[in-house]
């Protein structure tokens, strides 16, 4: 289990992101069922949209769909396997660990 600010990523079969909000209650959400976008995967992952678009144009993480809905607006949503990369590479980070070698684990993930 990983544990990230108030989010519990558990691997097993399959992925699950759990979720404690501010109520308390858990939300358990199963990777079949989830993608998010581009603002909630950054929240998720405590980092700013800056630094997530700045992984995706070094192809660090990609979002799973990526769709242009008119040229100054473009849809990114990501599967729950990313937000499992965004969050190791977040905390990593936050833990002084260089790019280099975030790419190297995030590759290993997949």
């Amino acid at each position: 289990m990983l544990k990230h600010g108030r989010f519990a990523i558990l691997s097993g079969r399959g992925v699950t992101l759990i979720s404690t909000p501010a109520d308390g209650a858990e939300v358990r959400y199963a990777d079949d069922d989830m993608m998010v976008p581009d603002k909630r995967a950054a929240e998720i992952a405590a980092i700013s949209r800056q630094r997530l678009r700045y992984w995706e144009k070094t192809d660090l993480i990609k979002p799973d769909i990526e769709r242009e809905i008119s040229p100054r607006n473009v849809v990114r949503l990501y599967s729950l396997p990313r937000l499992v990369e965004l969050v190791v590479a977040s905390e990593l980070r936050h833990q002084g660990v260089s790019l280099q070698h975030i790419r190297g684990i995030i590759s290993y993930l997949r």
